[in-house]
Formats: structure tokens, sequence, C-alpha cells
């Protein structure tokens, strides 16, 4: 128990019984330091966020989010495990939220490094993946906790009362992130959020020694398998015996089941030998209109552009340097690509500012 705001709150986020080997992160928001002190980043396009009376007001007309990107240093990035369970709890509650504040707007975005899982609350109703909601007064403060159970189980409490039934797929794509506050994709919302708080093995679980080796679940790098030296060679927080890469942190980052240390295409999943793919369709076409009219970037490139790239190629005569511009061409075209995906997931194609997450 703590105590947050006139009362005693975060009950369920740290009063597990007999749960001493547990250590969760608790994160009061009393100003934007709170946040960045834990790795995440302040993300906006159209709202602000305000700190006051030990609380934060995200007001947007766009989206306004506080993000942990995969691999910032913290507890969730290091210890993280679909296998093992996890939690995060929020307490919060809605001022406003506009009628399409349905696929969008405040809510939860939680990758645990297999699966993603998006929360958004409404006016009046809270609403999970695969079309799952609930009615739901969210005008009041409520502690709100996404659970995942080691069985592979997934819920939404309220007051640790269950709410939803998260057993849909919501996709194994998008940013590796946690984020919270307005995600994008509605017309107005206004919230209060009073904590972040997430720990990384599932609830009630932690103290228990499910492979008997003598190691508490909640700090053996591998629970289910017995590894009483906890050897972890490449330091990804997943020891040797259950880690399906053990000589490679990033493990296997394009989910393309060959290891990133045995893939000569990490990155890419529609290949793991030399040589890999290079042209994103449509490549050939954007370099010959280049070399025929002369090659310019898709706007001002002010202090070397938005995306880091201050190669261009304009005027008469110029289309040469297009071969030159081919590694920014490359950059700017994956970015465009990202863009287009993010807007189609969050918004449906409304054209309203979306999150600078991803979810293809």
């Amino acid at each position: 128990m703590v105590w947050r705001n006139g009362g005693w709150v975060c009950a369920f986020a740290l009063a597990w019984p007999g749960a001493a080997a547990a250590s969760p992160v608790v994160i009061p928001l009393d100003g934007e330091a709170d946040l960045i002190e834990q790795g995440f980043e302040h993300h906006a396009d159209g709202g602000v966020s305000t700190f006051a009376d030990g609380m934060m007001t995200v007001d947007t007309v766009g989206f306004e989010e506080w993000i942990l990107f995969a691999p910032t240093d913290s507890k969730w990035w290091r210890e993280v495990r679909p296998e093992k369970g996890w939690w995060i709890e929020v307490r919060m509650r809605v001022e406003v939220a506009a009628s399409d504040c349905i696929n969008g707007g405040p809510g939860l975005w939680i990758h645990d490094r297999g699966e993603l899982v998006r929360i958004f609350f409404g006016s009046d109703r809270v609403y999970g993946p695969a079309g799952a909601s609930a009615p739901f007064d969210t005008s009041a403060l409520h502690v709100y906790r996404v659970e995942r159970l080691g069985d592979g189980t997934r819920r939404l409490l309220a007051d640790g009362a269950p709410l939803l039934d998260l057993a849909g797929p919501d996709g194994d794509g998008g940013t590796l992130a946690l984020s919270f506050g307005d995600l994008g994709g509605c017309a107005h919302s206004r919230t209060v959020w009073d904590y972040y708080s997430y720990d990384t093995f599932a609830p009630g679980q932690e103290d228990g020694d499910d492979d008997g080796d003598g190691i508490a679940n909640a700090d053996d790098d591998c629970f289910a398998n017995a590894d009483a030296d906890q050897a972890d060679d490449d330091g990804d927080g997943r020891g040797n015996a259950c880690d399906p890469c053990p000589r490679d942190g990033s493990d296997d980052r394009d989910h393309d089941g060959a290891c990133d240390s045995d893939d000569a295409c990490p990155d890419d999943a529609s290949a793991t030998q030399a040589p890999c793919p290079m042209m994103d369709t449509g490549m050939l076409d954007g370099l010959e209109a280049g070399l025929e009219a002369g090659w310019n970037s898709a706007g001002p490139d002010a202090a070397g552009g938005a995306d880091g790239c201050g190669c261009t190629a304009r005027g008469p005569g110029g289309g040469w340097l297009a071969l030159l511009a081919v590694p920014c061409w490359f950059r700017r075209r994956r970015a465009a690509t990202h863009v287009t995906s993010t807007a189609t997931a969050l918004q449906g194609g409304s054209g309203r500012p979306a999150s600078s997450l991803g979810a293809s």
C-alpha cells in the first residue's frame, strides 16, 4: 500500500500475499521526470501533458503519449517474457472522450516481445482486442490492470474485478513498446492519470519455484527449466537453459526462426541467407524518375530533414545525384510505409494524427 492523493492506492500493485521476490515498478506521475527516469519518451502531435496535484492530465486532438521503447534499459525490456506472465496497472479517469474513441484515443499499448495488447477507454465503455468491449463508467478514478498469466490467459481488471476477457488476437506485430496516454485516432480526449505500474511475472506466482532449482520464479532466468547456475551467455535475461538463441542477445528480431547470429538478413523475415532483399516496391520507378527529372526529397530538408538525411539533388542536371541519395531514399520509403500502416491500423484511414507506434 502507498499513500497517493488523499488515500491508500496501488493495493493491487503492491500487496500480493507472500510475493517477497516481486519488485514491481511504480511510477508516480508527479512530473515528467518520473517517466523520463524510467526510460519513457514523450511523443505528441496536437496535445499536451500537464502535471498538478500528483497527477498527469493528457489533453489532445491528436496523439499525446509516453512510450518505453525496446531495448531501453528498464525492468520491462530486461525481463519480460510472455511465458512468465506480467501485469500493467494504471489509475486513471476519462474526462472527455469523443464518440470515435473506440479503436484509438486514450489507452494502453503493451508489447511483451510475443504479442501486442491494446486497451482503449471511451466515455462509457472500455475496448479490448478482437472487438471485445464492456460498458463501464470511466469518468471516475479506477485502477485498471492488464494481466497475462503463465498459462497464456489475458484479462483486464477494474478495481480488482474482472472486466474484459482479452483472449482475442491483437497481433504479434507492432512496435516493441509500452505506451500510455492518448494513442491517437480520435477527435479529442482529456484524461487524468495517477500512476503507472508494472511487473514482469504473473501476479501471485513470483515466490514459487516451478522448476525446483532453488531459485524463486521471479528471480529465475529460466523459471520452467532447472538451471541453478543461472548461466546467461548473451546477457539478455533469459538463461541458456531456455534461450532459443543463447549466444545472441537480440534473439530473432524478424521472427523467421533463425537467431540473429545465424541470420544473414536479421531484419528481413523473407530471407536468412545472403544476398538479402534490398529493393522496396517501386524503387526502380523512383530512381528512373529521379534520373530523368532531377531527384528531390519529398519536402523541405531543413536541418538535414526529419529523417536525418541532408542529401538532396535539386535543379536541372541534378538527376545523376540520385544515385548518391539512395540511402536516404530507402530511409524515407521505410518512414512513409510506417506512417501509412500506423494510420491504417489506428485510424482506419480517418486522416487524424496517429500514434507514433505502428501495428504492422
